[in-house]
């Protein structure tokens, strides 16, 4: 009998995929996964990667995408045109449609939008070419709602306005589980419109330096002042692959045009590694180009992502994304499909919701109501018995938070010692085998 393979995913996404012990993780016990997601990614950022890293996409069985969150925040900010960012999904779906047989579509759902879906255009974007590709789609949105229309507590399944926490992420991974493990696999192919390409520091003759980080490790060019890099590369310029922890600004030059930008993100401490993708507004065509840096951020020309601060004279640069054809889409689908429901929610998306609700919902947000109650939360005795009651109902992570409180307002009661050494014993055992069920 020949060795069993898991099947192999590989997973482009954002933060939400590197949540440690959340979506990634769990997708990591079941398949075999490449996870190569950096937070605050978009869609170009996908191209560019796959360009960068060489990967061959047919050696992957299921690949799991993931932009919406960074894509919304990019039209918002004007950070990229409209028809520029759907022209970058349709040519990374077509791109994919082509080299693998199953794409799954995680549409993540924004704590801030939960209430105004469809004004999240970056999720209007995935889930109509995701369609238009007949790609699988796991709508967030409809899992969250579903879990709060059965009353579960928001404030237990996010970690802040864009990121999930551990729990609920695992749960969003759970669903695209039950999506591949349904094989039924229905890709539209799609052309591909553009020929893509990555230029290296190598193809500019820059120093290079190795810099790592926990999700990202490769060459980075050095581009310092007073310095300028030169190629012969003719074309479209869509972008460039920055260490954005330092506070430097690009100048792109051309015989016909000159692109200053911010590359500093101002998130991490002094010396990390922040790999990121910082798009043009739109593509510019160049017949040749110099790199180089100022550090007088007067006169930066384009917005970019963080802060615009005085430049520190230096730039780390890995890559620039570019494209030989400049074919592009009209900019239709944000604004005939603004309000227009795109996706049915299906089974999975509402068993999840209520999986959900069932590990933590109604009971959890009784327990938060019986301790906001005054008359119960400050009497050790309503506590200790309300404990009991859940605990012979084997909710045993709310009989525990129960007797927690009452043993903190009566810590030398023997009874409620007693109640709470059993109960913490139980409630450790219950987090455990939770976590090995998601």
């Amino acid at each position: 009998m020949g060795k069993f393979t898991r099947e192999k995913v590989l997973i482009l996404g954002t933060s939400n995929c590197l949540i440690k012990g959340g979506f990634s993780d769990y997708l990591n016990e079941r398949f075999d996964v490449e996870n190569i997601s950096i937070g605050a990614s978009c869609s170009l950022n996908a191209i560019f990667l796959i360009k960068y890293y060489g990967l061959n996409l047919l050696n992957y069985d299921h690949i799991v995408i993931d932009f919406t969150i960074t894509d919304n925040e990019h039209l918002i900010k004007d950070w990229i045109e409209p028809s520029i960012l759907e022209e970058s999904i349709l040519n990374l779906y077509s791109m994919l449609s082509n080299l693998c047989r199953n794409i799954v579509v995680v549409v993540y759902p924004t704590r801030n939008y939960l209430d105004k879906e469809f004004e999240h255009k970056g999720s209007q974007l995935a889930k109509y070419f995701a369609n238009q590709f007949r790609f699988e789609i796991i709508d967030g949105y409809s899992i969250i709602n579903k879990y709060l229309a059965l009353g579960g507590d928001i404030n237990k399944l996010y970690k802040d306005n864009a990121h999930l926490n551990t729990f609920s992420a695992a749960y969003i991974a759970k669903a695209v589980t039950l999506k591949i493990n349904e094989n039924s696999y229905r890709n539209q192919k799609g052309s591909v419109f553009k020929e893509w390409q990555v230029l290296k520091p190598e193809d500019f003759g820059m120093p290079t330096i190795k810099r790592t980080s926990s999700v990202w490790g490769g060459n980075f060019g050095i581009i310092k002042e007073n310095e300028v890099f030169s190629t012969n590369y003719q074309g479209y310029v869509y972008g460039f692959f920055v260490d954005a922890n330092l506070p430097g600004i690009i100048k792109l030059s051309s015989s016909s045009v000159s692109i200053i930008k911010n590359m500093y993100s101002g998130v991490l401490k002094p010396g990390k590694l922040q790999a990121r993708f910082i798009c043009l507004h739109k593509p510019i065509y160049v017949n040749g180009f110099e790199l180089s840096v100022t550090s007088d951020s007067s006169l930066i020309t384009e917005d970019s992502p963080g802060k615009v601060v005085k430049g520190t004279s230096i730039i780390n640069i890995a890559g620039v994304l570019c494209s030989n054809d400049n074919e592009s889409v009209s900019s239709s689908v944000i604004h005939e499909n603004q309000t227009k429901p795109l996706t049915v929610s299906s089974n999975v998306e509402l068993q999840i919701g209520q999986d959900m609700y069932d590990e933590f919902g109604y009971d959890n947000y009784l327990c938060e109501q019986y301790l906001s109650k005054n008359i119960i939360a400050n009497n050790a005795d309503a506590l200790r018995e309300i404990a009991l009651i859940f605990e012979n109902v084997e909710k045993i992570p709310e009989a525990f938070k129960l007797i927690e409180k009452a043993y903190n307002l009566r810590p030398e009661g023997e009874l409620i010692q007693s109640i709470y050494n059993r109960l913490k014993i139980k409630y450790e055992m219950s987090y455990m085998l939770s976590s090995e069920k998601i």
